[in-house]
């Protein structure tokens, strides 16, 4: 009798299988030459992916080569191929879902982060202006030493050195700065 697998009898698929199950790898090969193009197209069809279905078809095929000791008959070979492509298929979809909300999670985290350091740079725009517009009632030497700190980050000594006096005079012009702008900016 023949079967309309290419004028292949269904005693030459029998045999084949029975040589498969003992890992014959040309009997592989017909099984592999028998089913590819049927479970490209059925994964093909489900995820609508050329690269994706030829991946998950040989996917399949090196389970069932893996699996082959687990296959029964013929009929259970078939259900094997198509059962195997499918939950591949399903897991392929899932692992797309999942990047996907992983993707929009980041976007969501990035947008947000974006959102709250515009915020903070425009508070501390805020402030600094706050303290410009404030840093012009100083007297002059406080105005100077917290200038040189401030806006050229000088440590005390530095500052010290540079306009002529003492450290300790640096530290109470700061000081008192400091509390004369606390004050200012809590009160608006």
């Amino acid at each position: 009798m023949l079967n309309n697998n290419s004028g292949r009898t269904n005693a030459d698929i029998h045999q084949q299988f029975q040589l498969f199950k003992k890992g014959e790898g040309h009997s592989f090969k017909f099984f592999y030459d028998l089913y590819n193009r049927q479970i490209y197209v059925f994964v093909l069809n489900l995820l609508h992916s050329d690269a994706i279905a030829e991946e998950i078809t040989n996917d399949v095929f090196v389970l069932l080569w893996d699996d082959r000791g687990k296959i029964n008959d013929l009929h259970h070979l078939t259900s094997f191929l198509y059962l195997v492509a499918r939950r591949q298929a399903i897991a392929h979809l899932v692992k797309l879902k999942r990047q996907t909300k992983l993707e929009e999670a980041w976007a969501i985290y990035q947008y947000e982060w974006a959102t709250q350091f515009d915020e903070v740079e425009i508070t501390r725009d805020k402030i600094i202006a706050l303290i410009i517009q404030h840093i012009d009632t100083l007297p002059p030497k406080q105005k100077e030493v917290f200038l040189l700190s401030f806006t050229q980050r000088m440590d005390v000594r530095s500052i010290a050195e540079k306009l002529g006096t003492s450290e300790k005079n640096v530290y109470k012009h700061l000081a008192k700065t400091y509390q004369y702008l606390k004050k200012k900016l809590q009160t608006g």
